[in-house]
């Protein structure tokens, strides 16, 4: 069940040992500044795509996780209030804010962020200026490693994300 996959991959180990959390992220190359679709069984519906993306000298990036795109979630079928239920209820997630991302350039240095899109849709610039753009939709969730730099170039439809960082670990220095 698409549902029960993608709350694997949210929720945080308590023990920092996130081979299991982050099954979906493990390739056996990496594909550097490339949005590319992960392979995933038959049965999930969800697609599920990875950026790896280098310091490009500007910004740090990340280059042990990749940051992940879960397109059309099971996640986004809810209400915003749904939503932040799922995100926080046993994931060990902060309460989400409901915004935007910041149309700048930015990112978090110890921090992971998950952003759910609940309405609209938006053009991200994912990884600096020589990085990736893409479109993210209700429905997405997307997750962030720390460093991994981030911002909005455009937005439609009353776009609206709920954004949550772990509520411990998880700084991506493991």
């Amino acid at each position: 069940n698409t549902q029960t996959n993608i709350q694997q991959i949210i929720t945080i180990n308590e023990n920092n040992n996130k081979k299991n959390d982050m099954l979906l992220i493990q390739g056996s190359r990496r594909q550097w500044g490339i949005l590319e679709r992960v392979p995933t069984d038959n049965n999930i519906s969800t697609k599920i795509f990875r950026l790896f993306m280098k310091d490009d000298g500007v910004f740090p990036n990340n280059e042990r996780h990749p940051l992940l795109i879960f397109q059309s979630s099971a996640w986004g079928k809810k209400s915003q209030r749904e939503g932040e239920d799922a995100i926080v209820k046993g994931n060990k997630w902060t309460s989400p804010w409901a915004w935007e991302v910041f149309s700048y350039h930015h990112y978090h240095s110890t921090a992971w962020e998950l952003l759910l899109c609940v309405q609209g849709g938006a053009t991200l610039l994912l990884g600096g200026e020589k990085g990736v753009t893409t479109e993210v939709s209700r429905g997405d969730l997307i997750l962030i490693p720390p460093g991994f730099v981030h911002k909005q170039l455009n937005c439609y439809d009353g776009f609206t994300l709920l954004g949550a960082y772990p509520t411990t670990g998880c700084s991506g220095k493991e």
